[in-house]
């Protein structure tokens, strides 16, 4: 596996609880941040290209469009819910399972 050099800035109080809790559980420190790029990575759920992004964004742009033509307003809860698909992070069926009528 090829590998290589990040540079990240940290609080100084942050990056001291760090190396206490690494230095305490035996870790090192470079395995507990690969594990954490991981796990964000995994919680992203949705990889999408920037294409698909573009797609998704010019969608949800059209469907708002419409609501608001009729004379809806978008909650700020539905504009996030937007947003969580544009940017990947849930599917087109998780998307619209939100938006089902209870």
């Amino acid at each position: 596996m090829e590998t290589v050099e990040m540079t990240i800035h940290l609080d100084a109080g942050l990056h001291e609880r760090f190396t206490k809790v690494t230095t305490n559980r035996h870790q090192m420190a470079e395995q507990v941040i690969q594990e954490l790029v991981r796990d964000f990575i995994d919680k992203a759920k949705v990889l999408i290209s920037d294409d698909e992004r573009k797609q998704r964004q010019e969608a949800v742009e059209f469907a708002r469009a419409s609501v608001e033509l009729e004379g809806f307003r978008i909650s700020p809860e539905e504009n996030a819910h937007d947003l969580r698909f544009v940017n990947g992070e849930i599917s087109l069926d998780e998307y619209l399972e939100y938006r089902k009528p209870a």
